[in-house]
């Protein structure tokens, strides 16, 4: 029996090509029919059966074939040097899996079986945190003659954790061109292929390198990047938790409204598959097409209605999207603390206690807030114009519980200073009641607690947030 089942919340977002769209200075180039580094005369790894260089011909060979005169098709269009692969990892119990875990990458021309695309294989030791890892596969560094470009409707991502694969593979949208292998295959290729291709493979250390002042770059120009959605800054400071403890936070942005249906949208038609959408959210969120990828659609008048039926790891994902989409780094956004979350909801300085509820008062009726079934149904996020918490954050009292970060722990919070909540758990934290719930279940001080990070209900939504740089 499997050690692992992999419930694939993969997804590999091209990195390279979101900056490539914005028109960030990339250390990488992709030709173009102006400016085409190969012709068949200097290209040793393309198919001996091809008159030309096109993306038809994946299968690799040591030899040329006659001299094309023009640029081979690949080269009309940006291509990515990295892929991010996100995954989750759950025991054969069903938990989420944490530590780290020996894993290889290799990329396939087939499902299931197959052969292995250009000798690749990439291992590394994955940190997986709840389930949840990242890894960054391929090279930034290009080095000289590109590997060979490949069919991307034929290519599939495998991975396999301490020697099992995890399946089903994962069609993939496209490969890096500058790829990475493992020490072993490195020799074995420079072995094949004479080293005529040995500058195509990039270090463990040129790829820290290169990321790393990807990473600046990236800092440097965040303010020049626009946010998917607006948000509010909590500046740091301590303040009063709703069990009388003093916490100090560092400063952190949160969302000013909870992650709508066309936000959640656009998440979903980027991973192109069901893996965040399930059926409930058919009256809200269509989806087209009969077999994957499907594309998703906002129902005419939910677009700013906030989106609902998601899970824990659901809105996880998300944030990881979201760093990417916005060039972070993965993990810049994230779930709020649940302290964050009080603190962003009920708190303003110079009090000594947190408001009742998420509009600096200490009262609630139906002009403030939608709770306790008076509408039956979620309102546009921001409805109540007039009613916001200190830092201007919008329908943390009612309309839908917002998922934590922290697992459910017992005392709260777990430390004085940034608190996490406690290292495992059963359920986590969900606050800020429903358009269902009752007052008191709306108050800023009501933890909930009865929820697995995989549980879907009709009553669940999100906000982001991020650390302040």
């Amino acid at each position: 029996m499997s050690r692992y089942r992999f419930a694939v919340h993969a997804f590999v977002l091209v990195m390279i090509l979101a900056m490539h769209a914005r028109g960030l200075d990339m250390p990488t180039v992709s030709p173009s029919p102006t400016n085409c580094p190969i012709t068949a005369t200097s290209c040793p790894r393309i198919d001996t059966s091809c008159p030309v260089q096109t993306t038809s011909c994946p299968v690799l060979a040591t030899e040329c074939p006659p001299i094309a005169t023009e640029c081979p098709v690949w080269s009309c269009g940006p291509v990515p040097a990295m892929i991010n692969h996100q995954g989750k990892l759950l025991s054969s119990a069903g938990s989420p899996v944490t530590g780290t875990k020996l894993m290889r990458f290799e990329f396939y021309n087939a499902a299931t079986a197959g052969v292995r695309v250009n000798d690749f294989s990439e291992q590394q030791s994955v940190a997986v945190t709840g389930g949840i890892f990242n890894v960054l596969i391929g090279s930034p560094t290009v080095g000289g003659v590109p590997a060979n470009t490949f069919n991307p409707t034929g290519v599939f991502l495998s991975v396999q954790v301490e020697g099992e694969e995890l399946l089903p593979r994962r069609r993939i949208a496209a490969v890096p061109y500058a790829l990475r292998a493992s020490e072993s295959d490195q020799a074995d290729n420079a072995a094949k292929l004479e080293g005529q291709n040995a500058a195509a493979f990039a270090s463990k250390s040129e790829v820290e390198a290169a990321l790393a002042d990807l990473y600046m770059r990236l800092s440097a120009l965040e303010a020049r990047v626009p946010m998917l959605a607006p948000m509010c800054l909590v500046p740091a400071g301590s303040f009063r938790t709703s069990t009388d403890v003093d916490v100090q936070l560092d400063a952190y942005y949160i969302d000013k409204y909870e992650v709508t249906n066309e936000l959640y949208c656009k998440f979903l038609n980027a991973r192109g598959n069901d893996d965040h959408w399930r059926h409930q959210m058919g009256d809200e969120i269509n989806r087209l097409g009969i077999a994957t990828p499907y594309t998703y659609e906002v129902v005419s008048g939910f677009a700013q209605k906030p989106v609902h039926w998601v899970t824990w790891f659901d809105a996880v994902d998300f944030c990881a999207w979201r760093s990417m989409i916005e060039g972070k780094p993965i993990g810049s956004y994230r779930l709020p603390t649940e302290a964050e979350w009080e603190k962003a909801a009920g708190w303003t300085p110079g009090r000594t206690a947190l408001w009742t509820y998420a509009f600096q008062s200490d009262t609630i009726d139906s002009s403030k807030a939608n709770y306790s079934n008076d509408l039956g149904v979620t309102t546009p996020v921001g409805w109540y114009t007039a009613w916001t918490s200190y830092y201007g954050c919008y329908d943390m009292s009612g309309n839908l519980w917002e998922w934590c970060s922290d697992w459910y722990g017992d005392p709260y919070p777990s430390s004085t200073l940034n608190p996490t909540g406690p290292a495992t758990g059963t359920g986590r934290v969900l606050r800020g009641g429903s358009f269902a719930h009752v007052a008191s279940s709306c108050s800023v001080i009501q933890r909930y607690y009865n929820a697995a990070p995989s549980y879907v209900g009709l009553y669940n939504g999100f906000r982001c947030a991020r650390a302040a740089q």
